[in-house]
C-alpha cells in the first residue's frame, strides 16, 4: 500500500465551513431537532469567525425544565438523519 499525504488549506476549509450549503444543512438539522422537541425551543443560525453554527435553545421556563429533566434536546438530536 502506498502512503497518502493530505494537506488541508486553511482558507479553503474555512470557506467550506462558511458556505451557504453547509449553513442550509445545519439549519435543516436544527429545524428538524426543534420540531421533535415541541413548544418553547428556537433555532439560531450564526456565522462565527471560523464556521457556521446552528443552535437549538430552550427559551421558555417550561422548555428549560423539560430539557433538564428529560434531556429533550439530546434525545431529539439523536434521531436526526442528514
Amino acid at each position: 500500500m502506498s502512503k497518502v499525504h493530505i494537506e488541508l488549506i486553511s482558507a479553503g476549509v474555512r470557506a467550506l465551513l462558511h458556505s451557504p450549503e453547509i449553513t442550509a444543512q445545519l439549519t435543516d438539522i436544527g429545524t428538524q431537532t426543534q420540531g421533535r422537541c415541541g413548544e418553547g425551543y428556537e433555532v439560531e443560525t450564526v456565522n462565527t469567525p471560523t464556521r457556521s453554527v446552528c443552535r437549538v435553545v430552550a427559551v421558555t421556563g417550561a422548555a428549560r425544565r423539560d430539557n433538564s429533566e428529560n434531556n429533550t434536546l439530546l434525545s431529539a438530536l439523536g434521531g436526526i438523519r442528514s
